[in-house]
C-alpha cells in the first residue's frame, strides 16, 4: 500500500511539474505582419523583394521564464544555405504577468519561386514545448520587374586613361510577363561617358546578358575611383 501511494505521489508530482513547464511558456497573444494582425492559418499575398516586419506580443503566465527565444523563418527556399530567410530576437527573460513586444524582419529574395510558403513564428525556451504559428505567404511576381544579376568589367579591377572599358550586364526577368526591347545603359557620370544596348526579349524567369558596352576612358584624367 505504501509503495502504491509513493508511486501515485511520484506520478502526481511529475504531472504537476509538466503542467508547470507548459504553463511557463508565455502566451503569444498577437502577431502582426506589416502592421496587420494575423492568426495562424491566415494568408498574405506578397511579392519577391518584399520586406516583412513582424511584431509578436507575448504575455507571461503565473510564473517567470528565462532565456525565451523567438524566430521567424521561411523554409523551402533553394538557396537558403547561403541566403536564409530567417530572423531571431535575442534571448530575453519575462517576469510573471508581464507583457512584451518583439520585432523581427525577414526579406523575401528575388530568386524565390512563385508559390505558397509558411512563415513560421516560433517561441520557445531551452527545454519544454514551443509555440509555432504558421502564417501562409502567397508569393506572386509583379507583372513587370527586372533585376541586375551581374556586371562584368574588362579590364576587371582598373583601367588606364586612354584605354577602353568593356562592360557586360546580366539581367533577369522576375516579373510575370515576357519583356521586349530591354535597354541596358552603363554610365560614368563624372566623366560624361555612357554606352547602351538593347536586348530583344527576356522571358519570364529567364536571364539574358547584354552585348559588350564600350566606353573609352579619356586621356590624362585624375587617377581615382569613379562610380559606374
Amino acid at each position: 500500500m505504501k509503495n502504491t501511494i509513493s508511486v501515485l505521489l511520484a506520478v502526481f508530482l511529475v504531472s504537476f511539474l509538466a503542467i508547470g513547464m507548459v504553463s511557463a511558456l508565455p502566451a503569444v497573444e498577437k502577431v502582426k505582419i506589416n502592421g496587420d494582425v494575423f492568426e495562424p492559418g491566415d494568408s498574405l499575398e506578397v511579392e519577391r523583394g518584399d520586406e516583412l516586419d513582424i511584431r509578436v506580443r507575448l504575455t507571461a503566465g503565473n510564473v517567470s521564464e528565462d532565456d525565451i527565444e523567438i524566430t521567424a523563418e521561411v523554409l523551402g527556399y533553394e538557396y537558403s544555405d547561403h541566403e536564409p530567410i530567417f530572423d531571431r530576437a535575442h534571448t530575453f527573460d519575462l517576469d510573471a504577468g508581464d507583457t512584451t513586444y518583439k520585432d523581427l524582419t525577414i526579406n523575401l529574395p528575388y530568386k524565390m519561386d512563385k508559390d505558397r510558403y509558411d512563415l513560421r513564428v516560433t517561441v520557445g525556451t531551452r527545454t519544454g514545448s514551443a509555440f509555432e504559428g504558421l502564417y501562409r505567404l502567397h508569393l506572386k511576381g509583379v507583372k513587370h520587374a527586372l533585376i541586375i544579376k551581374d556586371v562584368v568589367f574588362n579590364p576587371e579591377a582598373s583601367v588606364e586613361s586612354g584605354r577602353a572599358l568593356l562592360t557586360t550586364v546580366r539581367v533577369k526577368n522576375i516579373g510575370e510577363k515576357d519583356e521586349e526591347s530591354v535597354k541596358v545603359k552603363v554610365t560614368i557620370p563624372e566623366l560624361g561617358l555612357s554606352a547602351s544596348d538593347y536586348m530583344d526579349e527576356i522571358e519570364d524567369g529567364e536571364s539574358e546578358t547584354s552585348e559588350e558596352l564600350y566606353m573609352r576612358i579619356p586621356e590624362c584624367i585624375e587617377a581615382k575611383d569613379y562610380k559606374v
